[in-house]
């Protein structure tokens, strides 16, 4: 396993790294079982340390992704609906020493059962975190796909108002939800049950996908006696909780709670330079909405794919591109960002609670 691979492991399984003293600590959720990633850790202990020296506070709501020392850029990766940022290990992979990748995910909240109420205080609290800490020193561009999309938009508009205004926002494949209702609820069942095993579960239960499997006609009591038993199938020993009867029952109602959150955000203009990463199976007159929001001038990149093609392996190298050319473009071609105005940790008077 590389470091690379470990960081985007531990986001997934929601083990917050940091540093005091100089000293590296960790520490994992209390139901969480880690396989063998704990002698990984160690294996990796110096590495690890090196990409936290810039946090010195345990921090639930933020993971490092890919972290160099010196470099001038965060790509900040606000996550997709199911609630974690282990779908950004792609791109992180993919770029430079230029660019630091860090990830905020919701990963904390969901396992105490306790998410904002909304997008927008979603938003606020990351937007805290990067005012809180040393990633308000280096210019940031914020990358959200899908529903990740409204988040970026959001955080965006918080930092504008702290003074630590974003270089870009980018948004893959961000979609207007308000279709038909029949529509939206055949969506978010889906997203539902996906976004839970994505974010909790063994990624081999992800073999539900296609429309056409059985799991999508059974009730909610099948489904759960289904992916119980299917889990106790596998080899996987890596979990953020417990595949049972119980633990389904006692999660999905906080978890339906949240992303019903998603069908309530009216999102509003953005006034940060914006690029639309549009996938090419997509249909364009579900972004077109979104899209009326982004500023005049804003590009339309065209990545080849389904859905959330942005996060796929093959869109990695062409979204790396992207995101060295919007560095590019906000250093006015002079090459790498030196950001003036950054470094103002803005604790009063932001807007940002």
């Amino acid at each position: 396993m590389s470091l690379a691979e470990l960081l985007a492991q531990l986001a997934r399984m929601g083990v917050i790294v940091w540093q005091e003293h100089g000293e590296l600590c960790w520490e994992r959720p209390p139901e969480a079982a880690l396989g063998d990633l704990s002698q990984h850790i160690e294996r990796y202990r110096c590495q690890l340390l090196e990409c936290c020296h810039a946090r010195h506070r345990r921090d639930p709501l933020s993971c490092p992704l890919a972290v160099h020392r010196g470099s001038q850029v965060n790509l900040l990766c606000l996550h997709p609906i199911h609630g974690g940022v282990f779908d950004y290990r792609h791109v992180a992979a993919e770029l430079p020493a230029l660019v630091s990748v860090y990830g905020f995910q919701a990963v904390h909240w969901l396992l105490q059962g306790r998410v904002p109420g909304s997008v927008e205080l979603m938003a606020q609290a990351y937007a805290r975190c990067v005012l809180d800490s040393a990633l308000c020193e280096q210019p940031a561009i914020l990358l959200g796909v899908s529903s990740g999309g409204f988040l970026a938009l959001e955080m965006a508009r918080y930092l504008a108002e702290a003074g630590c205004k974003p270089l870009a926002v980018m948004l893959g494949d961000t979609r207007d939800w308000t279709a038909s209702d029949s529509v939206t609820r055949l969506l978010f069942d889906r997203l539902l049950w996906l976004g839970l095993i994505e974010l909790y579960w063994p990624l081999e239960l992800l073999e539900i996908l296609p429309h056409a499997h059985r799991f999508w006609r059974l009730d909610e009591g099948e489904r759960i006696d289904y992916l119980v038993t299917r889990a106790g199938t596998l080899n996987d020993a890596r979990y953020l909780i417990p595949v049972t009867t119980e633990t389904l029952q006692q999660r999905l109602p906080s978890y339906r709670s949240y992303v019903k959150s998603y069908r309530q955000y009216e999102p509003g203009p953005c006034g940060v330079p914006s690029v639309y990463l549009m996938s090419s199976g997509v249909g364009h007159s579900s972004s077109e909405r979104i899209r009326r929001l982004l500023p005049e001038g804003h590009r339309v990149v065209s990545l080849q794919g389904g859905h959330l093609a942005a996060l796929s392996p093959a869109s990695a190298p062409g979204l790396a591109r992207v995101i060295l050319e919007e560095v590019e473009r906000a250093s006015g071609g002079r090459g790498p960002v030196i950001a003036a105005g950054y470094g103002m940790s803005n604790t009063s008077g932001s807007g940002v609670a």
